[in-house]
């Protein structure tokens, strides 16, 4: 055994050049990570059902894409046995199988295209390359639709720049009412601008009037 490490073994956080390995408490802490992804399958009845049988073979997903069909993917993050890595490692592959044939397709797109339409984005499936994706892959016949309930959980999931990449790479953003975030809410408002309407000005016992120019927020935050 060489006491030299791999490559990749000198960027772990816990890595000891002396001991030639990643301290203990490093890998203690990595255990429970990786054992919360596989959570679901420890579960023999959900086992069953995932793994391909007589009669039930397995999903062949570039054949779905090339046949315009429609992939579900449905679950909830949780503390004990999330959905939430098993289903981002399935949009995940899911998109890059699409990314794949774009490529090879002779119009250089997806023709027709594909909508990957993510509800409860930060919850369900919040996906790392989603900021790669949006700025790249649109153009190759791929279109994105999330929804999250709050900027917060963007901001959690992501981080604060990632977020607002997102949030900026995005055509259309769709605000619903009942926000309770200040700072967001006046940041919409910023986005929308002013305008300039009059204001009539009388004096009291004359007939003078001034008209005078005013810029208002089109929309307030409170608003």
């Amino acid at each position: 055994c060489s006491s030299e490490p791999p490559p990749s073994a000198q960027s772990c956080p816990g890595f000891s050049p002396g001991r030639g390995r990643c301290e203990d408490r490093t890998a203690g802490n990595a255990i429970p990570t990786v054992q919360r992804a596989p959570a679901l399958f420890f579960q023999e009845e959900i086992r069953r059902r995932c793994v391909p049988g007589p009669g039930r073979p397995a999903t062949n997903i570039t054949d779905v894409i090339e046949a315009q069909g429609t992939i579900y993917l449905l679950g909830r993050e949780s503390p004990y046995e999330s959905a939430s890595p098993l289903m981002t490692a399935v949009a995940e592959h899911v998109l890059d199988t699409a990314l794949a044939l774009a490529t090879r397709s002779p119009w250089g797109r997806l023709c027709p295209p594909m909508l990957a339409c993510l509800d409860e984005l930060p919850s369900t499936a919040p996906l790392p390359t989603l900021q790669t994706r949006m700025a790249n892959e649109r153009a190759l016949g791929i279109s994105f639709i999330w929804a999250a309930q709050t900027r917060a959980q963007l901001t959690q999931i992501f981080g604060e720049h990632q977020a607002r990449a997102v949030l900026g790479l995005t055509n259309t953003l769709v605000l619903f009412g009942g926000s309770k975030d200040v700072g967001f809410n006046q940041e919409i408002s910023d986005l929308l601008g002013r305008v300039r309407v009059a204001r009539t000005t009388w004096q009291s016992g004359r007939s003078n009037r001034s008209v005078t120019g005013e810029d208002i927020p089109i929309l307030t935050g409170a608003e």
